[in-house]
């Protein structure tokens, strides 16, 4: 027994005498350099052996600092660190204290860090482009760094697609001035005044139907340097050149501000280089005008490589933004051009006929046409959460004034064959006015549960007189007057796409277009009937339930609506003939689309429709 208790005595002590060398100390004090106090130090509590940390803190605004630790060790190391002061480490007994730190100041030399950004991040639907990344010697516009940015492409026509679908808005900072005509931008904004190339795909421009279908393409957003911000900035692009005995010149003129919920665009273009359009005032999009030709020139052939134009051009845009507020801006633009166009063709053909002889066929054609074109819109949107409205009021014209002539030759070894060779002269003379008046109006209302309407209205005036004059053998005059009025109107009923997979709404659309043609045909061969008035209305109304499925990626969508339509159609008389025209017809127009997004790379879209409809 007496053994059992010395064993126990011998394991006990020892642990007694461990706990006993155990024990918590504080160390605080205050870190000085000179008379001033030390702010932001690193204090450290350090084992004697290797350094290693027991315990830390920083200095605070007074310099003070507080290190608590639980330690077997008779002495630790004390050290002080931070920016702009020598390091001091001191050796102190292992018990709590009072101890304060007199330091020095040195200076450090930081070696130079390079920080490389990202040329490509993104989150949820917004991808990011760093376009000083993308950016080569060659690269003046952001149209040329757009080029290169991977999913992007621009056509020939200057569309810009993504993923191979066109891009539905395009943006500056967040704002959409120029309304379709984004080639000013891209040509006209200099590559290094952008930061970054925002690519907002499935993007709905509307806040109050991003519950709906989302859309199939993507939005374009250039945010600019701040360098490129409230300022005025000017560029100028001229160029000339030589051909045979012409003077070629090209040139623009532009001036561009980006404020602070403000936006200007003035831009003037010009050449005679014989394009017949300005690839940078392209309108990309719903257009307001809506012309109706009925008469032209016999023009010059083309040749298959080349240009086959001359003349000039002059063109002037002027494009504005003013943010009312952060949901209501307006815009109004102006957009004018000049077009002279010139051309000369000149073609022999030889036919051999059945008995053997040839006949030559000579025709030497020139025309050329002036070409005016002016728009003025004006534009208010408000784009809330739960309602939208904008409506894009448009004046616009189209003036042509052409002449041609036209002379032919035929030679044949025989008189009696087609005639007697020799030459015939035709002149031409073409008069064309196109005036019209275009108001779109775009609504959606939209209620606190989801339920809501969406209501789109286009109306058009348009009034289009047209001459063509021929003299010469085969003289004749036509006068055509076109006028069109027209709305088009459609509604459909809203439903919260996210709150449940199934939703069951309605659509409808009324359109109606009714046109007044008066024409007079002046012709020495054609005495009878030499005037011919015409009116056609047509109507359709069309209404039927729209339902709806989505899941996930999975989404579809069936439409049956029922269709009436009514035709009119008033001829001038003509003695024995029936002119005059009535028809109404009803119709099913049922139709179904599928979208399914499995992945990334693999999207299935179906859609069927059947439809019939009269000849208007």
């Amino acid at each position: 027994m007496t053994r059992f208790w010395f064993i126990l005595l011998l394991l006990v002590a020892p642990l007694r005498a461990v706990n006993a060398q155990t024990q918590t100390i504080s160390v605080s004090g205050q870190a000085r350099c000179g008379t001033e106090k030390v702010v932001g130090a690193l204090v450290t509590m350090l084992q004697p052996t290797d350094s290693s940390i027991v315990a830390y803190a920083t200095t605070d605004k007074q310099g003070f600092y507080t290190l608590k630790a639980t330690t077997q060790l008779s002495e630790v190391l004390l050290s002080i660190s931070g920016f702009n002061i020598k390091r001091k480490t001191t050796r102190i007994k292992a018990h709590s204290q009072t101890f304060d730190f007199y330091v020095e100041e040195e200076n450090r030399i930081l070696r130079e860090v390079v920080v490389k950004s990202q040329k490509l991040w993104g989150n949820r639907d917004t991808l990011n482009y760093l376009v000083s990344a993308y950016t080569r010697g060659k690269d003046r516009s952001i149209g040329d760094v757009l080029q290169k940015l991977p999913g992007i492409t621009i056509e020939d026509n200057g569309v810009i697609k993504y993923q191979g679908n066109p891009i539905n808005h395009f943006y500056i900072e967040n704002l959409d001035m120029l309304q379709g005509r984004y080639n000013l931008a891209t040509q006209g904004i200099k590559a290094e005044d952008v930061a970054t190339v925002q690519v907002l795909e499935n993007h709905e421009h509307i806040r109050s139907r991003q519950d709906q279908t989302p859309s199939e393409r993507a939005a374009i957003n250039l945010k600019l340097k701040d360098k490129a911000k409230g300022i005025w900035s000017k560029s100028a692009s001229l160029g000339a050149g030589h051909n045979l005995d012409e003077t070629l010149w090209e040139a623009m003129l532009q001036t561009m501000y980006f404020g602070n919920g403000k936006q200007h665009m003035l831009r003037y273009s010009g050449d005679n280089l014989g394009r017949s359009l300005e690839m940078g005032t392209e309108h990309y999009g719903f257009s307001s005008e809506g012309n109706s030709r009925m008469v032209s020139l016999v023009e010059h052939s083309s040749p298959p490589i080349g240009n086959s134009l001359f003349g000039y051009r002059h063109s002037i845009n002027l494009n504005n933004l003013a943010k009312l507020s952060d949901s209501t801006t307006i815009n109004y633009n102006f957009n004018y051009s000049h077009n002279f166009a010139s051309g000369h063709s000149f073609s022999q053909t030889t036919y051999f006929l059945p008995n053997g002889e040839k006949q030559l066929l000579m025709e030497d054609i020139a025309d050329r046409t002036h070409t005016h074109s002016a728009n003025v819109q004006l534009i208010y949107e408000m784009n809330l959460q739960q309602r939208y409205l904008k409506n894009a009021f448009s004046l616009w014209g189209r003036w042509n004034e052409g002449r041609g002539d036209i002379l032919s030759t035929h030679q044949s070894p025989s008189p009696m064959v087609n005639g007697s060779s020799g030459d015939s002269s035709i002149s031409q003379a073409l008069h064309y006015r196109s005036l019209g008046i275009t108001n779109r109006t775009h609504w959606v209302y939209r209620t606190a549960k989801g339920g809501g309407f969406e209501w789109i209205s286009t109306n058009r005036v348009s009034k289009t007189p047209q001459t063509l004059i021929i003299a010469g053998e085969r003289a004749a005059h036509q006068d055509i007057e076109i006028t069109s009025i027209s709305t088009i109107n459609s509604f459909r009923l809203l439903r919260d796409l996210r709150s449940s997979k199934w939703t069951l709404s309605s659509s409808g659309n009324l359109n109606t277009s009714y046109t007044i043609l008066t024409s007079a045909l002046t012709h020495p061969n054609i005495p009878v009937a030499p005037h011919g008035d015409m009116n056609h209305l047509q109507t359709s109304v069309d209404l039927g339930p729209v339902a709806q499925y989505t899941s996930g990626a999975f989404q579809s969508k069936l439409s049956v609506p029922i269709a009436l339509t009514y035709t009119a159609l008033h001829n001038a008389a003509v003695e024995g003939k029936e002119t005059d025209a009535h028809r109404l017809r009803l119709y099913l127009q049922p139709s179904f689309s599928l979208l399914w997004k499995a992945t990334d790379n693999f999207t299935l879209n179906a859609n069927a429709h059947y439809s019939a409809s009269e000849t208007p």
